[in-house]
């Protein structure tokens, strides 16, 4: 993607893929398609939002881009992870 669109392009694409994750998870908890408890996963927006601005801010630089990757890395990890994490709570509760 980074070299078709060039990394600005790419940059704001990314932070657009990352704020469709979290409306996509709270769309399918109003529409009843995930548990309610499912919304465990949007926990992870404090990391994606200060991912989404380091990419933003440093496209162009790679050396400061790195910390942006490793948030982006936890926020890959940790919402799906998360997200059977509410799965699980909600057959439980």
């Amino acid at each position: 993607m980074v070299v078709v669109l060039g990394r600005r392009r790419a940059s704001k694409i990314y932070v657009l893929l990352i704020a469709f994750t979290y409306v996509w998870i709270v769309f399918a908890v109003a529409m009843g398609f995930l548990p309610v408890t499912a919304l465990i996963s949007i926990a992870t927006i404090p990391i994606a939002v200060k991912a989404c601005i380091e990419c933003l801010k440093y496209y162009d630089r790679v050396e400061k881009l790195i910390p942006a990757l490793a948030k982006n890395v936890l926020v890959t990890l940790l919402t799906p992870t998360l997200l059977a994490v509410g799965f699980l709570l909600d057959l439980l509760i």
